[in-house]
């Protein structure tokens, strides 16, 4: 299966909706597709939506560690939502959201993201 990525806007969050698995060889367009957000766009906050993924590879986590880093260098934010299945285990376990926020839904994340 390929990875597909696509991105929308509410306000000042961009959402990079990921559909498939973030394998280790899939994880440089992930980080691509991360680090074009932060050169191209004016966004205050990322929000990324794992409703259709299904597995994350190590190097995909350690991709959002360093976008994340690089977002609050800038005084943005990152959050995730939508986890589920061996996605949601993985972050319980290794206890991900004490790194950055994890959402329930896209609806709940942009709620949350846009008070602060």
């Amino acid at each position: 299966m390929i990875t597909t990525y696509s991105v929308t806007n509410q306000g000042s969050v961009s959402i990079l909706h990921v559909n498939g698995k973030l394998t280790t060889v899939e994880t440089p367009n992930f980080s691509h597709q991360m680090i074009d957000l932060l050169n191209n766009t004016e966004m205050s906050l990322l929000l990324i939506d794992f409703a259709t993924t299904d597995f994350v590879a190590s190097s995909g986590f350690r991709e959002l560690f360093t976008v994340g880093r690089e977002l609050r260098r800038r005084g943005s934010q990152l959050a995730v939502c939508n986890l589920n299945g061996d996605v949601k285990r993985i972050f319980e376990v290794a206890e991900f959201q004490s790194s950055y926020p994890v959402y329930a839904s896209i609806e709940e994340g942009i709620a949350s993201l846009s008070i602060r």
